[in-house]
């Protein structure tokens, strides 16, 4: 299969999962390459045009709408504002590790983009950290996240992603995010294929990102910042975006589910979240619910 040349900052590669409070990148890795943070989308998307070598992908839209209800959400600047601004959010966490029982609290960090490349194109990178501390038969445990999120300069549309094990995901069918997404709405947003590791030779499974619009109208509270800055519970929403990666007979490897309550201006916030998946060789199922 032919090699892909992948995000110039190998390390954000070999980021891994921890379950301790420290974690770094190996320091031979270290300055490999420049990020810049600039301040507005403008100057992004001016800067990241300037390094484009060609087109970006279309697709078509999947999205369908089940509702007649006249409320909708405005989605495409809800995801605009969210790769933006980044975000920050707190909340209480249960679930299990390795089917053993666990409560606690956590964080989620979405840093604001910088300017890299993805497959030899122009894209917006942003980093999701979640840390999570919980009680495992009263010890406590300390599991951190990382994901590298790219997106489209142009349409805020994911292309990519880089997980904390070195698993690269390549969104090959992107759909475009519509501009207005009515409650009980649900659409695709992106499908692709989830490689090992950089080098984009051995497959793990498909990926699929889909969203869905609830009803948010009881919604309110939370004590989470950046996206949700001058947010109103007025008109509140519910987006549900749901990330999957199956394996060729279709059984589950890792989930994602992000719930967010989005105003009538694009304006969002926290709300709740699932992590599915397996890492360092253990099983982890966590709920994340807002404070």
């Amino acid at each position: 299969m032919k090699r892909h040349p992948l995000l110039t900052a190998r390390a954000v590669c070999l980021a891994t999962r921890h379950r301790y409070p420290v974690w770094a990148v190996s320091a031979e890795h270290r300055g490999e390459v420049t990020r810049r943070a600039l301040p507005t989308r403008r100057a992004l998307v001016a800067v990241a045009s300037a390094m484009l070598l060609g087109g970006c992908g279309g697709g078509n839209n999947n999205a369908t709408t089940t509702s007649a209800q006249p409320v909708s959400v405005p989605l495409q600047a809800a995801i605009a504002n969210q790769v933006d601004n980044g975000d920050t959010a707190s909340f209480s966490v249960s679930g299990t590790i390795d089917s053993v029982p666990v409560t606690g609290s956590g964080t989620l960090t979405d840093s604001a983009p910088v300017v890299a490349t993805f497959n030899d194109a122009a894209v917006l990178e942003t980093m999701e950290t979640i840390t999570d501390i919980v009680l495992e038969n009263g010890t406590p445990i300390t599991v951190t996240e990382t994901k590298e999120i790219f997106t489209n300069p142009e349409t805020s549309a994911e292309v990519g992603q880089i997980n904390d094990d070195g698993s690269v995901d390549v969104i090959t069918q992107i759909d475009p995010i519509p501009i207005s997404a009515p409650v009980g709405s649900s659409g695709v947003l992106g499908e692709g294929i989830e490689y090992s590791n950089s080098s984009e030779q051995t497959m793990v499974g498909t990926v699929e990102e889909t969203y869905t619009v609830e009803s948010g109208a009881a919604s309110s509270g939370g004590s989470n910042t950046g996206s949700s800055v001058g947010f109103s519970t007025a008109n509140c929403d519910v987006v549900d975006v749901v990330k999957e990666v199956k394996d060729k007979n279709k059984n589950q490897i890792r989930k994602s589910d992000k719930k967010t309550c989005v105003d009538d201006k694009g304006n969002s916030r926290f709300v709740s979240g699932e992590e599915h998946e397996r890492n360092n060789g253990h099983d982890d199922d966590f709920d994340e619910n807002e404070q």
